[in-house]
């Protein structure tokens, strides 16, 4: 299993690629566990403008997904965007299930 600081790095290298269109900031990284115990990573990206295209973000997670299997690392993946006027609640949210 990665290290924090190495799933951030990945993460980040993804996110700043695939999302650069919406004005990539940055993203938040989180490490939980779901409701069956398993181990899961929860990601926010943070961008200027909403990702209108949701293969932008299942994209995003299946390439975070493939370079954290390479390494081992088998946690689930949860994306969700936070933009401007986004904080009542109407993000949209990703989660990807290998």
């Amino acid at each position: 299993m990665l290290t924090k600081v190495e799933v951030e790095r990945v993460i980040e290298d993804v996110l700043s690629d695939r999302l650069k269109a919406a004005g990539f900031l940055k993203s938040d990284v989180q490490f939980d566990t779901d409701f069956d115990g398993e181990k899961i990573i929860r990601v926010t990206a943070h961008v200027e403008n909403p990702v209108i295209n949701a293969d932008d973000l299942f994209t995003s997670v299946d390439e975070i997904q493939s370079r954290l299997l390479k390494s081992d690392d088998a946690r689930y993946v949860y994306l969700r965007q936070a933009y401007p006027g986004s904080e009542d609640g109407r993000a949209m949210r990703f989660g990807h299930r290998r």
